[in-house]
């Protein structure tokens, strides 16, 4: 058999043979990439049933192995140097749960929740009033302009109409400017004991007129309570 050298570059595949023909150096290239292509398959096909035996025969020795080294020591420093459950001391939550439940219950469960439902259906089904003329001979009451009849119901039964609300507000107003007149008298009452000093309020100490009479009780039960020596009536 003639020998065949081989030459592999990046670029091409140079065949020098000798004394062959460039048919039979082809024919020879084309026989020995097959044979290479086979030989690697066998390779491959070889090393994963190596590998296969291999991992079948080393699972039980390497089980085997591990079943030899001890844990104990680090079970034991570990259930040493652990605690067991514990029962933290803790403030109750009895008191301030219940108080949440019943704020949740009074404010929204029978406050605000029915209230906006009342709200709601008043607005869906009436909505807002219309304003019309007023007939002869009846005069309308104050509640009756309002918008809504919620704000109807709420001014009939507990609101004022504008004229009572004007004369709260002209009382109000002339309670406060009697009282600062009293202020300003005041004022000047004091500034003029500072200024004369001739006032006998210095040296006056008032008297309540509880405790006289509680005084002249005191007189009329001792009077009563003791009888009169040497005066007996016939």
């Amino acid at each position: 058999m003639k020998k065949c050298k081989v030459q592999n570059t990046r670029q091409f595949h140079y065949c020098e043979c000798k004394r062959m023909t460039i048919l039979e150096c082809s024919t020879t290239f084309e026989e020995l990439e097959a044979t290479l292509v086979r030989s690697c398959s066998f390779r491959r096909v070889s090393v994963m049933a190596v590998l296969s035996k291999v991992s079948l025969n080393a699972l039980p020795l390497l089980r085997k192995h591990l079943a030899l080294v001890r844990t104990n020591g680090i079970q034991t420093s570990s259930i040493r140097f652990s605690h067991a459950h514990l029962f933290l001391r803790r403030p109750g939550e009895l008191v301030i749960n219940r108080i949440k439940d019943a704020i949740h219950f009074y404010f929204i469960g029978i406050g605000a929740l029915p209230f906006f439902l009342i709200v709601a259906y008043n607005h869906i089904k009436y909505g807002n009033c219309e304003l019309r003329d007023i007939p002869e001979g009846e005069v309308p009451h104050y509640w009756q302009y309002e918008r809504t009849p919620l704000r109807q119901w709420w001014a009939k039964y507990f609101g004022i109409s504008d004229m009572e609300h004007h004369e709260r507000n002209l009382a109000y107003y002339e309670r406060n400017q009697t009282l600062a007149l009293w202020r300003r008298l005041q004022e000047r009452v004091r500034h003029l004991e500072g200024e004369r000093f001739d006032y006998k309020a210095w040296t006056y100490q008032p008297v309540s007129s509880k405790w006289i009479d509680y005084a002249r009780w005191q007189a009329v039960r001792q009077h009563n309570q003791y009888e009169q020596h040497g005066r007996y009536a016939v």
